[in-house]
């Protein structure tokens, strides 16, 4: 595991993955319009708009098709969900993956002011008091979900960024699902 990754990185490996693949389509998804339109704006900016499909939907109810057919899955702060329905979206995630493609996910962790001001309302689920919820990622909860979903993790982070004059704490990762022969490491 390295430590190399400073703010907005783990984003750029993924523009950069889009950039280098040629017959690559991404899906992106979200439940807010917003965040898909500044996705829109991005992939302008990077050309990468004949690659990316953006959809409004929840990520417990992916209306993604065939299994073996997805790159690479992103999730940047935007998995607000409980532990059943996070290990409901990595086997969905697993299912859709090509041989050898990347899962880039990257959290809140407990140190983030945001998360220690919240009301825990389930397991790694908290709620900021206006219906807000955030997602609890730690290094113990990213290795059970990689080593449950036989996985190989790629490389780990915890990173910081200043949002509205708070530092913002985060943790990320990038994990490869093996061909299905192949055990992972």
């Amino acid at each position: 595991m390295g430590s190399s990754w400073k703010r907005g990185l783990l984003m750029e490996e993924m523009r950069g993955f889009l950039r280098k693949k040629k017959n690559c389509k991404v899906v992106a998804t979200d439940f807010s319009s917003n965040a898909l339109q500044q996705l829109k704006e991005a992939s302008e900016r990077d050309s990468t708009t004949e690659k990316v499909f953006p959809v409004v939907a929840d990520a417990r109810a992916l209306p993604i098709g065939e299994p073996k057919s997805i790159d690479a899955v992103y999730s940047r702060s935007a998995l607000h969900l409980t532990d059943g329905e996070l290990d409901q979206f990595f086997e969905e995630c697993v299912l859709l993956l090509k041989d050898s493609g990347y899962i880039m996910i990257e959290g809140k962790t407990e140190d983030d002011p945001k998360v220690a001001a919240s009301k825990e309302v389930s397991p790694h689920l908290y709620e900021n008091g206006g219906g807000h919820l955030r997602r609890l990622w730690n290094e113990a909860i990213i290795q059970d979900l990689i080593q449950k979903h036989k996985l190989t993790l790629i490389e780990m982070n915890k990173t910081s960024e200043i949002w509205d004059q708070i530092e913002t704490k985060f943790i990320n990762f990038i994990a490869q699902k093996q061909h299905e022969n192949e055990p992972a490491a």
